[in-house]
């Protein structure tokens, strides 16, 4: 199951698009639960097989049938309770902080405990729990989010869904789960965490989606799963079997909608889901700006190049695609928010929530008291990645004193951004306190001195707004963007799939007997870009017929386009056969050098592709007497590399 980072890319931010348009749903299962300390489904049958003697099976149901029939309900449900009512540590569980912590408003488990509820209360998040059917009637005021346990909960131990019996009679007692559960399953994406897909009563539901589904394409659902390793086995007999196994899972799951991301190590998870969680807040960016003195006699003042010049960063900020955060500062508010609302009215004023977030700290008696501004900062900030420093105290050796958290709200922002890691942009041609926030990074070699863009011979920074106001905006948007492509880097830098690559990697198949020279040739246009790396051609012969195919295998797995070359004589090495097959089952992407022109595109041949042959047409392919440079192999590459990741996303997800 090959998977490209460009897909993985895609896959997250289609899920990061979703949350947004609130239009995504998390299901959860045993496996989140884990991290905390509770046993997952194997565990817990395990221990009802131990008390039976008998061995442990993947029907849970069944056994915990047996359980009940040989003992009673009330032995069960005292195991629930002792199991799921024991301490859990929920600060030791990064999944559940991220999920918990995402802007949706629909959880779904199929767990007893309770470790959703108490994270979303911990984070502030009014939740609504439906335990049983009657609780759908009614929705209680505020509520944010809706936390539906389809199995039951550990406070009602009696009423959980573990039999076999409370599968079959499962739609009795439980039809509206049923029903609320297929609705959303048909309308928004579903992302699976923690989830083992054994599950009948999933299945059975996924099962009547599909029957009234015929003919029509699912709704992309996505789920994460433990990729099988080779190393975890003794024997390649078993890792074989296995990893069949995964694969037939996994294109069964396809066909109801649900995608799966395979990870090498479950910590990866994480760094997704944190990919994700950033993802959503990196277009956001919190203006902190306000001018005021010591009194209130000392108010601000600004000059008409000031005004435009905080008219204009709003603005262009929202033209931009970023969406701004603001507390309405003295003097700066009006002019943030007025050049936010002339940018939006360009597109669609009814945006324009979604767009400018704007919480003013200030009441109809005077301003908010330190604790709710407090309240109202972080809030802002954490639903930021980026804050850009304007003004602040007048007077900067006011600000520059070990209480200048407490008399200046732009420094107390700033330290709130920098506790939390965001990217901060102080301007320091504003003066006051950003002045001072800029000398800090400075010296802690946190901006580029270039952010100045001040002149030598002129220290006026009133008039390097006006001189150099484009420059400087165009400087801010460059390192707003540059965050962005840190996000990607940093994903792949934790991503360390043996799969996935950075680097496009290039497997060249050939004649050995043939086509040596040409295939060197090609070997050395490619590995002259650093963005590219041939990852085969043998320097000498092997002679033993089953290290090649494994050799041939194992550089397969790590490639991402395949640079055939063929000639007329080249289908007659059963290596290049076998090159073009098994590139062909790993979803390869492919570039067909031609050595000579009556030679045939072995592509286009049914006898490899069978029904893929169309697909395959548009991959590129070319003479090998038209190649003169590396330019013009790297941009076939390049070409091929972009078709296979869209049809590994897409068209050929759905064929296969």
């Amino acid at each position: 199951m090959n998977m490209t980072y460009l897909h993985v890319l895609d896959t997250l931010n289609h899920i990061v698009c979703e949350i947004r348009a609130n239009n995504l749903s998390i299901f959860a299962g045993a496996g989140l639960s884990v991290a905390s300390g509770f046993v997952d489904w194997k565990k817990l049958v395990t221990r009802f097989c131990n008390i039976l003697d008998i061995d442990v099976s993947d029907d849970f149901a069944t056994i915990a049938q047996y359980f009940e029939e040989k003992y009673n309900r009330q032995y069960m449900c005292e195991s629930i309770i002792k199991e799921f009512n024991s301490f859990n540590n929920i600060e030791n569980n990064p999944n559940l902080n991220i999920i918990a912590s995402l802007p949706v408003d629909s959880y779904w488990t199929t767990n007893y405990d309770s470790l959703i509820e108490d994270k979303l209360h911990e984070l502030g998040r009014h939740y609504q729990k439906i335990i049983d059917q009657s609780q759908f009637k009614s929705r209680k005021p505020l509520t944010e989010v809706r936390v539906y346990k389809m199995h039951g909960d550990k406070e009602i131990p009696d009423d959980v869904v573990i039999t076999k019996r409370d599968y079959d009679n499962y739609d009795e007692t439980r039809w509206f789960f049923t029903q609320a559960l297929l609705y959303e399953l048909v309308t928004k994406t579903f992302l699976f965490i923690g989830f083992s897909f054994k599950d009948p009563n999933l299945d059975r539901i996924l099962k009547i989606i599909k029957q009234n589904f015929r003919g029509i394409s699912p709704k992309n659902h996505y789920c994460f799963m433990k990729s099988i390793n080779r190393n975890d086995y003794n024997e390649d007999d078993a890792f074989q079997k296995d990893m069949n196994l995964q694969t037939l899972k996994i294109n069964y799951m396809i066909k109801s909608g649900i995608n799966t991301i395979l990870v090498d190590e479950f910590s990866q998870i994480t760094d997704m889901l944190n990919y994700i969680n950033e993802r959503l807040k990196i277009d956001n960016v919190f203006i902190s700006g306000a001018k005021y003195g010591d009194t209130k006699e000392k108010e601000y003042s600004f000059t008409k190049y000031e005004c435009e010049f905080m008219f204009s960063l709003s603005q262009q900020l929202i033209q931009n695609g970023y969406n701004i955060y603001t507390g309405f500062g003295r003097g700066v508010g009006n002019y943030i928010v007025s050049g936010a609302i002339s940018a939006i009215n360009k597109t669609d004023i009814n945006l324009i929530n979604d767009r400018l977030n704007v919480h003013p700290m200030i009441t109809a008696d005077g301003v908010l008291n330190n604790d709710d501004k407090k309240i109202l900062r972080e809030k802002m900030i954490d639903a930021s990645k980026h804050i850009i420093c304007l003004y602040g105290h007048m007077n900067p050796s006011n600000s520059a004193t070990d209480d200048k958290n407490n008399n200046d709200g732009v420094y107390t922002e700033y330290s709130i951004a920098k506790s939390k890691g965001k990217n901060i942009i102080a301007l320091p041609h504003t003066g006051c306190t950003a002045k001072i926030i800029y000398d800090e990074l400075c010296n802690d070699n946190k901006v580029f001195d270039e952010i100045a863009n001040k002149d030598p011979k002129n220290s006026d920074d009133l008039k390097v707004l006006k001189d150099k106001k484009d420059q400087i905006i165009n400087k801010v948007l460059e390192l707003l963007e540059k965050e962005k492509k840190k996000l990607d880097q940093n994903l792949f830098s934790k991503l360390n799939f043996n799969n996935i690559t950075s680097v496009t990697n290039v497997f060249i198949s050939f004649s050995y007997k043939y086509h040596l020279n040409e295939a060197n040739v090609l070997k050395e246009y490619v590995n002259n870009n650093n963005d590219f790396h041939v990852v085969n051609i043998e320097n000498k012969k092997i002679e033993d017929e089953k290290k090649i195919y494994n050799w041939i295998d194992e550089k397969l797995l790590k490639t991402d386009v395949i640079i055939l070359v063929i000639g007329k004589d080249s289908l007659e090495s059963e290596y290049v056969k076998h090159e073009i097959k098994n590139s062909i089952n790993l979803g390869k992407s492919f570039v067909t050098v031609f050595i000579d022109e009556e030679a045939q595109n072995p592509l286009t041949d049914d006898n490899y592709t069978k029904k893929l042959r169309p697909i395959y047409e548009l991959f590129p392919s070319c003479l090998y007497k038209h190649i003169k440079s590396e330019d013009d192999i790297l941009n076939l590459v390049k070409k091929a590399r972009k078709i296979g990741s869209f049809l590994n996303f897409g068209a050929l997800r759905k064929i296969l």
